[in-house]
């Protein structure tokens, strides 16, 4: 190891003098190593104000017999410092940790203390004790359950033999010569314990060796035996909170506080700062600490979980952190559910009726990425009846078949989801009924159940249905089906419309809940099923869904328009969206059909579907399959893949396996619209390109093809897709790849509109993430 620990640091706040501080490690003197790594250390800094040699008060005779008839042989190897006796000290810690001058006079306790600080943030420093997530796309989760983009890693620091005893020397003070043990919250501080043990020696305060164990934080020591604890010195790595302790002292109530040291502490929480050895919390007394930003107590309130950012855990003694493997995915014309294209050869768009919609849903809390609007089906039905030709006619011939057999002879109640198509159902099915039978059965809607005046009674006898348009998490069939399930006479049949849960385990799990119960037979009967993304935005959910960010992106564009008269054109193509967006929700509007996309704004034309989609395996479709049928195919394939049994195929997200969309897939697909929909569709970590550089490198240079050719239709109309994918910070690239695309807009592109979203990319991701890597890079 080295002999000696040299660091330097201001004498006081913003000032030029600096103090240079030489910590002698060993039990005896190597000037020749000293003279040595004094002209290391000062081939790279400037030459002191003052020196401060520092040494066990074992060291004191020889200190004396070198630091002063020899000082000048031994500084002078530093160009430009005075060696008189004023520039230097020679001071001695003693057995219990104090600091003494070669008079014997104390040294205060608050210098002796800064010292130590510097020191050992310097060897923090130094070492790369705080691990940085060197970008936004990932984050950690601590053993306690914090999420951050920073954790410290105590193993990192204690590298060097001079800085270990260094820091061991500030543990002297809180050593009691009765400790027998000495307990560490990871092997990797074990040396830290040992360091002690022989400073102790050398000063002959214990002939005795306590015994180190590692007892592990969080994971380990809720069931570890702390034998003889009240007898024992306990020392903590690392803590962001002082939750540790907390839950040390819960679990373990002979522990003392007394006998517990954090090493390196990082909160706020200021309950346990007595037993803390080196606090690096960013305050007015630590200006130079680090900052709490991007700590949070648990994933709900973690931003950064909220942007996008993919979760590490770190674990294990030496927090090892293994770097992912990158996967990329690579669309083809398999990887779409079997029966997708028949689906969409009869229900997509065409004579302006339209059942595939985008953000709507019937409930006001409830919106969804994609909406099967079956009303659509059940008034075409009251037109042209069940089984004509046109429109739907495969599930209406279906829906009939399906009617015509479960309609049981003895119905006493149909039961009736809340949307207007569940009762358009219900409806149907109690006239049908009607035309065969003489009773009539009650029509009630799920909501009714709730309300005091109960509609079914106690003793009920018969059959019941329950009629839903669409089945998505089945939660509503889960809570109705948990108030019949006290009506044991009566037989149940759930009928439902369309079944499109995001997976077959999710639908099995729907079906069997709701089929168990002794109530008598229970017949569910779908007219049609297909597995697709279950997407929404409520309460309860924690999916972001793109339009909703779009209008908060266009709220900023407004501000940006007022108060910059250049974008002053744009106003109208803002505001027209804006209000577009604002009203889709609307029981009226229901969604969105050939405005899910934005407008090119070159033409101000939609994207439409071109001839050939590699998806719909049927002709017809071109100039009538609206924007919401090729989302809702694209998500349908994403979501296909997120749930495959093909591990090769499976788009997943592990703690070390990232799969992404292969930048390719927007060359194989050139189309905007399939675009502008797999832009949409993704989720974030699926289009997180700054996981990997070549990936990153090859979106940019697609995205410089679009910017070169803005003005032509058929290879760049979803440009403003991607710079609004961008903005919002769905489609991540490096900051310097973005900065370049920001860069070539500016340059080659005239377009208003297109320059807008480049200044917001500009000012509002831009400014933050160059802000953000500026403080990443400095040191403490």
């Amino acid at each position: 190891m080295e002999q000696y620990f040299l660091f330097q640091y201001p004498v006081r706040a913003m000032s030029n003098q600096h103090r240079l501080v030489i910590f002698c490690a060993g039990t005896q003197l190597y000037i020749k190593q000293l003279k040595k790594q004094l002209r290391e250390f000062f081939s790279k800094n400037l030459p002191p104000n003052e020196i401060y040699i520092i040494g066990g008060d074992y060291l004191k005779d020889e200190l004396t017999a070198e630091f002063i008839s020899k000082r000048s042989e031994i500084f002078d190897v530093i160009r430009s410092f005075e060696t008189t006796g004023k520039q230097t000290k020679i001071l001695c810690f003693s057995s219990e940790g104090n600091m003494l001058d070669l008079k014997n006079n104390l040294i205060d306790s608050t210098e002796r203390d800064t010292i130590f600080k510097q020191g050992i943030v310097e060897i923090f420093n130094t070492r790369g004790g705080l691990i940085n997530s060197p970008s936004d796309s990932y984050h950690y989760i601590f053993p306690s359950g914090k999420h951050s983009s920073k954790f410290i890693r105590a193993g990192n620091v204690l590298v060097d033999g001079s800085e270990i005893f260094f820091i061991a020397t500030t543990l002297l003070r809180y050593f009691k010569d009765n400790y027998t043990q000495i307990y560490c919250d990871t092997s990797s501080i074990n040396s830290l314990a040992f360091a002690l043990i022989e400073l102790l020696k050398r000063f002959k305060r214990i002939n005795h060796s306590p015994s180190i164990l590692s007892f592990g934080s969080y994971d380990k020591f809720e069931k570890f035996d702390f034998s003889d604890s009240r007898n024992a010195l306990i020392l903590i790595s690392a803590s962001t909170s002082g939750n540790i302790l907390r839950r040390l002292m819960e679990y373990h109530p002979n522990l003392l506080l007394d006998n517990i040291l954090i090493l390196f502490y990082l909160s706020d929480d200021r309950e346990f700062i007595s037993r803390v050895i080196c606090d690096l919390t960013l305050s007015p007394s630590n200006p130079d600490g680090i900052s709490l930003k991007d700590i949070y107590p648990n994933e709900l309130d973690c931003d950064l979980c909220k942007d996008g950012s993919y979760k590490v855990k770190i674990s294990g003694d030496v927090f090892l952190l293994e770097k992912p493997q990158i996967i990329k995915i690579l669309i083809g014309v398999r990887d779409a559910p079997v029966k997708l294209s028949a689906f969409m050869q009869e229900f997509h768009s065409r004579a302006n009726k339209s059942a595939i919609r985008c953000f709507f849903g019937e409930e006001p809390s409830r919106i969804f990425e994609h909406f099967i609007d079956t009303s659509i089906i059940e008034k075409l039905i009251d037109e042209e009846g069940f089984e004509t030709d046109g429109l739907f006619s495969n599930y209406r011939q279906k829906y009939a078949r399906i009617l015509h057999q479960n309609i049981p002879s003895q119905m006493s109640y149909i039961i009736h989801l809340p949307d207007r198509a569940s009762k358009l159902i219900a409806e149907r099915i109690k006239s049908l009924h009607q035309k065969n039978s003489n009773n009539i059965p009650t029509l009630i809607a799920s909501t009714d159940l709730l309300k005091d005046d109960y509609p079914i009674k106690n003793d009920a006898v018969g059959a019941l249905i329950i009629a839903c348009s669409c089945l998505v998490s089945g939660s509503n069939l889960l809570y109705v089906n948990k108030f019949l399930r006290r009506h044991e006479k009566l037989t149940k049949t759930f009928l439902i419309g369309f079944a499109r849960p995001a997976s077959s385990s999710k639908l099995d799990f729907v079906i069997k809940n709701i089929s168990q119960g002794d109530m008598g037979v229970t017949q569910i009967k779908f007219v049609e099923k297909i597995f697709c993304s279950d997407y929404s935005e409520n309460t309860n959910d924690s999916a972001e869904i793109s339009w909703l960010k779009e209008m908060e992106m266009l709220k900023v564009l407004k501000g940006i328009i007022d108060e910059n008269q250049e974008f002053q054109g744009c106003l109208t193509y803002v505001n027209e969206r804006l209000r577009l967006l604002q009203s889709a929700t609307d029981l009226n509007t229901r969604g969105l059909v050939n405005d899910v996309f934005l407008k090119n704004p070159i033409t101000n034309q939609r994207m439409e579907i071109a001839k050939n989609f590699a998806f719909f395996n049927f002709d017809g479709y071109h100039g009538k399959a609206s924007q919401a049928d090729i989302y809702f195919t694209i998500s349908c394939i994403l979501n296909n893949l997120r749930s495959s049994d093909d591990k090769e195929r499976r788009i997943i997200q592990e703690e070390y396996k990232r799969v992404l969309l292969d930048p390719d897939n927007f060359t194989r697909f050139d189309d905007g619209v399939i675009q502008a929909s797999f832009l949409r569709t993704s989720k974030p970590e699926e289009i997180n390109y700054q996981l990997d550089v070549q990936s990153s490198d090859r979106m940019k240079n697609i995205i410089f093809k679009m910017i070169e050719g803005h003005k032509d239709i058929y290879t760049s109309e979803a440009l403003i897709e991607f710079l609004f994918a961008i903005g919002t910070k769905k489609l991540k690239l490096f900051i310097d790849h973005i900065t370049e695309i920001v860069q070539k807009v500016n340059r080659e592109v005239k377009n208003d509109t297109l320059l807008l979203y480049n200044y917001y990319i500009e000012k509002q991701i831009l400014k933050i993430k160059q802000k953000e890597k500026s403080l990443s890079s400095s040191s403490l």
